[in-house]
């Protein structure tokens, strides 16, 4: 059963759409967060966006401001 993203809470197991990790355990709420991209030649930003992020635990590692736009929740 897939769940909305806005449902994406503490605890919940989701699995990720691109090649970062492959299922993972949220570990803090949704919040804002400012993404940046930088040219790489002159190292200045270029374009940035906020969107709504989580950290995930997996196995020991933690990921931190993945953005829910690449996670779908499991359960």
């Amino acid at each position: 059963m897939l769940r909305d993203k806005t449902s994406m809470r503490q605890g919940s197991l989701v699995e990720c759409e691109t090649s970062l990790f492959k299922t993972g355990l949220v570990i803090k709420d949704p919040y804002m967060a400012v993404f940046t991209v930088r040219s790489p030649n002159t190292n200045k930003t270029t374009q940035t966006s906020e969107m709504l992020a989580v950290d995930v635990l997996v196995g020991t590692a933690v990921y931190k401001k993945v953005p829910v736009n690449i996670l779908k929740i499991v359960r």
